[in-house]
């Protein structure tokens, strides 16, 4: 016998708290953060204490908002602080792991973020992802991030900003298992979207029940906001 419990997760390019028009309001975010229904968030161009972003700690400051706790993980230094990826989780955490995509000669390094959740279904990994502008920086990272979800054990729930949103560039992903969630809408730019360039995947006991752009405050940020509606499945054992 299985049972399948509900989870519901949000990827956001944050813009380091920018707004669509280039005004710093961090808060803005955190209001279509608490708007919307998630157990996990993925967040990209998370700025921690640099000069643009008022010395704020970002991923901090949007834990406390949301009632969740952050990991960072910096992609660069940037303006006397850090700049990166974040996951936002309302469930524990049990373990991290930084996954390095930087590209020689590309215009800033990339990487994923990979935490592993504990849920009443059991652990889950949740990864959090922000790829290169460049279609040939892309080109080598899609294979890397691919081999380096292989060796996570169990499930995994891969969502981020993939600067793409072609099926042929993401081919390395469907080839190690992942399966892409449905999402028909464009997510950028959040002032006319035409690029479905944010996006998620899923590998082994996730069920895919709906993915969607959320039109809350749509530009609080230059992306609209992707969630994804789940079902994790897991095995249950005993005597009968």
């Amino acid at each position: 016998m299985t049972s399948s419990t509900p989870f519901s997760f949000v990827s956001y390019n944050v813009h380091a708290g920018f707004d669509a028009d280039f005004s710093f309001d961090p808060h803005r975010i955190a209001r279509v953060l608490t708007g919307l229904p998630w157990h996990v968030a993925f967040l990209q161009e998370v700025d921690i204490h640099t000069k643009r972003s008022h010395n704020t700690d970002l991923a901090q400051l949007w834990a406390t908002l949301t009632g969740s706790a952050a990991v960072f993980e910096r992609a660069m230094e940037y303006e006397g602080g850090d700049y990166g990826i974040a996951v936002l989780s309302r469930l524990p955490v049990l373990q991290t792991k930084r996954i390095d995509l930087a590209i020689e000669g590309a215009m800033e390094p990339r990487l994923a973020l990979a935490v592993q959740i504990d849920t009443a279904a059991g652990a889950l990994w949740v990864v959090s992802v922000h790829l290169g502008l460049d279609a040939e920086e892309r080109k080598q990272q899609f294979p890397l991030l691919a081999r380096a979800l292989a060796k996570l054990d169990g499930s995994v729930v891969l969502g981020g900003d993939f600067n793409t949103g072609s099926s042929t560039e993401s081919q390395p992903l469907t080839e190690a298992g992942f399966m892409e969630a449905d999402n028909q809408s464009p997510t950028y730019p959040s002032s006319d979207p035409a690029d479905r360039i944010d996006r998620f995947f899923v590998k082994g006991s996730i069920d895919v029940r709906a993915c969607g752009i959320a039109q809350l405050d749509p530009e609080a940020s230059d992306h609209l906001p992707l969630v994804l509606m789940s079902d994790y499945s897991t095995a249950i054992t005993g005597a009968g």
